[in-house]
């Protein structure tokens, strides 16, 4: 579903977001914070902070934070399943007082049927994207969803995809692992 576009929100949104990732690649006044969760599965789980993000490579749900100025400004939030048949990655940029204001969703899968021809899809992988711009007062101003087979970059339907609900945090304050932040 694509919400119509709202000019000046969607340009400050990517003015927000060209500048947090400029600051991520110049390392200039960034610190970075590990979380993962306690153990496999995707039922609600504690999580702790780790040390850095090779603590976190074994772990299907981990969470890397990046402050610019001690403000949190991106938080991108893994998921994976064991099998490797699917892997979930959402960013999120905040403003400077906390409210989301840009959510990037990609879902990778290898799980596709055409189930309106009753038939089998090109190879996978396939891709699923999902960008939501969000204004100061955290409605959503544009959303944009696109299906593509990775390799060629074809279109696919989104309803011959796996795909698995993630939540959609509306500020930093709503992370499940916020109170770890401070």
């Amino acid at each position: 579903p694509s919400v119509p576009r709202q000019g000046p929100v969607v340009e400050e949104v990517r003015a927000l977001f060209a500048a947090v990732n400029e600051a991520e690649r110049s390392g200039k006044g960034t610190s970075r914070v590990h979380f993962v969760t306690d153990g496999a599965g995707y039922e609600k789980k504690e999580w702790k902070r780790v040390p850095s993000a090779g603590a976190t490579s074994q772990s299907l749900i981990k969470a890397e934070v990046l402050r610019i100025d001690r403000r949190v400004r991106k938080a991108v939030i893994y998921l994976s399943s064991p099998s490797g048949d699917w892997a979930n990655t959402t960013e999120y940029f905040f403003y400077e007082g906390g409210g989301t204001a840009f959510r990037f969703e990609t879902h990778v899968t290898y799980r596709g049927y055409d189930f309106e021809h009753d038939r089998d899809l090109p190879p996978g992988p396939y891709v699923i994207e999902q960008r939501d711009y969000f204004a100061t007062n955290g409605d959503v101003v544009r959303s944009l969803t696109k299906a593509f087979r990775k390799v060629s970059l074809e279109a696919i339907r989104l309803a011959d995809l796996q795909r698995i609900e993630t939540p959609r945090y509306r500020a930093v304050k709503d992370l499940p692992f916020a109170a770890l932040l401070q």
